[in-house]
């Protein structure tokens, strides 16, 4: 295949708590962005520069993903091997990872299935291999980041991977994206959470790379967002000159 030539594995499995009744019974993942459900528009946008292979990891209202999965208008369209892997408990994003390691390969992208970012994906696994880390992070630049957790950067490595808020000012925050290989999974357990549990553990061992971009980015978590993603994301669409016909 063209392109990246790598599988992407999505976080499909938590419950938007902060959306209220919009994900009471719905996947955040699954959320209508105009007549498309927010995955659609992530697959199309991997689709659009060359993933073929992707992995939906799932846990709440799991049969909806995989319903989902059957109908994916991103799939028909760029011909994606789409499958998906539901965790047997809820594991968090390091527990669903965990159960999914057997349908993985030695590099892979791991993202987010409710924030969108416009990011080189060969350049973020071209990153992880030449520092020799576990897992680069893609990361971007906010000018207000209170309402994420930053890092410390200092160029090529993470040096810590912090779980507290920055207040106000510029800061480096994890854009929902990473270049894995399979060494990621000596660092994980059946439950978890890899922003709790792992990035904090390989920043401090110096095994967590980072590469900027500043590429459109938006996480759908709350409501306001939400709202934005609806002119939003259609227009990432055009300004990346996708033809959402063809496969770009």
């Amino acid at each position: 295949m063209s392109g990246p030539g790598a599988q992407v594995a999505i976080l499909c499995g938590g419950q938007g708590t902060r959306l209220g009744p919009l994900t009471a019974n719905l996947p955040k993942p699954l959320l209508p962005v105009g007549d498309l459900p927010f995955l659609d528009h992530l697959l199309m946008e991997v689709g659009r520069v060359g993933f073929r292979d992707i992995l939906l990891l799932a846990h709440f209202e799991s049969h909806r993903v995989q319903q989902f999965a059957e109908a994916s208008a991103a799939k028909a369209m760029f011909g994606l091997n789409l499958q998906v892997n539901v965790e047997p408990q809820t594991a968090g994003t390091g527990g669903a990872l965990h159960h999914a390691q057997g349908f993985l390969d030695n590099d892979f992208i791991l993202m987010n299935g409710d924030t969108w970012l416009g990011l080189d994906y060969r350049a973020l696994l071209d990153h992880r291999a030449a520092r020799g880390a576990v897992a680069a992070i893609s990361l971007r630049a906010v000018s207000d980041s209170d309402r994420f957790n930053v890092v410390d950067f200092d160029g090529a490595m993470i040096t810590r991977f912090r779980r507290e808020r920055a207040g106000a000012g510029v800061g480096y925050i994890n854009g929902g994206v990473a270049a894995c290989s399979r060494e990621i999974f000596g660092y994980l357990k059946a439950r978890g959470s890899l922003e709790d549990e792992v990035w904090p553990v390989l920043a401090e061992a110096g095994r967590l790379a980072g590469l900027p971009t500043d590429g459109y980015f938006l996480d759908i978590g709350v409501p306001e967002a939400y709202a934005l993603a609806q002119t939003e994301i259609p227009a990432q669409h055009r300004r990346a000159g996708a033809d959402l016909g063809g496969e770009g």
